[in-house]
């Protein structure tokens, strides 16, 4: 049996970022790839999880444990560095596009959590996770999987499969909380964003005690915007005319490159009353998540 920790040291400190999906991992990720492997923290980089058949024991397509501290410390962790993991989809993914079942809204981040607590039963963990307005959300998750090709639905196909009842933020932090504690949770709004990229990204440094300002951060050019209003239409329409998956892969490789809504109209998916009606069903739980979490901000911000 290998041995983590000794009794004379202090336990492994852990910052896992789990996302959620569509909340700038990719900046994120960019930023400490670059600039965040030293003496005193270490970043896990996303390919070597992928390849270690960790995600698949997490997700419980797997039997055998796989040891993350091991496999840090086979990629460059030190004694006593504190390790930093940012991978948006390491205890589960959203689900969106499945049918039926209970609350599949980010469904097995619960097991997942359970099993990843499991395989660092001694470690210093602390989760971040990010979170966006459901109608935000809904239409860049889509906008999304149709740019990279991994969904044959409409919009409005979409749409009609979901339950706003069961797009609770709330009910996946509560599962995190359950599992890690609740003074091991950070809760981040991606509205963040908004102030620019330097500044979301300090705003992140600093939840895993770095302090950097925003000014040092140079333009990483690595945010991955959604389809414009345009190349919105012109990925449907080759959906739907049943263009082979290849040029379709070739047509949305050129609009995510030239058209999409940093230099041209948003796509705007959801209607003004369908957008009301969303926000309305998720209000009670986005309401007690707001007064928990971020008691000084108007909960209007996510309803108007």
């Amino acid at each position: 049996m290998t041995v983590l920790f000794s009794p004379d040291r202090e336990p492994q400190k852990i910052f896992i970022h789990v996302g959620a999906h569509k909340t700038g991992t990719t900046l994120i990720q960019s930023y400490l790839h670059q600039f965040f492997n030293n003496n005193l923290y270490f970043y896990l980089d996303p390919e070597v999880i992928n390849n270690s058949g960790l995600l698949g024991y997490l997700y419980g397509l797997e039997s055998k444990p796989v040891n993350l501290i091991n496999l840090a410390r086979k990629s460059g962790l030190s004694q006593d560095a504190t390790l930093i993991v940012s991978h948006e989809s390491l205890l589960g993914n959203s689900g969106l596009q499945q049918i039926g079942g209970n609350s599949y809204f980010y469904g097995i981040f619960r097991k997942s959590a359970k099993r990843l607590r499991l395989l660092l039963p001694e470690a210093d963990i602390h989760v971040i996770f990010y979170i966006r307005r459901q109608d935000e959300f809904l239409e860049s998750m889509y906008l999304e999987l149709l740019a990279t090709v991994n969904t044959d639905y409409t919009f409005n196909k979409f749409i009609s499969i979901q339950e706003p009842t069961r797009l609770s933020w709330l009910r996946v932090i509560t599962d995190l909380e359950d599992v890690f504690g609740a003074d091991h949770v950070q809760v981040a709004l991606f509205d963040d964003i908004r102030s620019g990229a330097p500044t979301f990204i300090a705003n992140f440094m600093r939840r895993i005690g770095i302090t950097v300002s925003p000014d040092t951060i140079p333009d990483l050019g690595k945010q991955r915007p959604s389809l414009s209003r345009g190349a919105y239409y012109l990925a449907n329409m080759a959906m739907r005319s049943g263009m082979p998956i290849k040029y379709r892969r070739k047509l949305n490789d050129f609009l995510r490159s030239r058209w999409t809504n940093k230099t041209h109209k948003s796509a705007n998916l959801l209607s003004c009353e369908h957008r009301y009606g969303l926000l309305s069903s998720c209000k009670p739980d986005n309401s007690v998540l707001f007064n928990k979490y971020f008691p000084d901000l108007d909960i209007a911000l996510w309803h108007s």
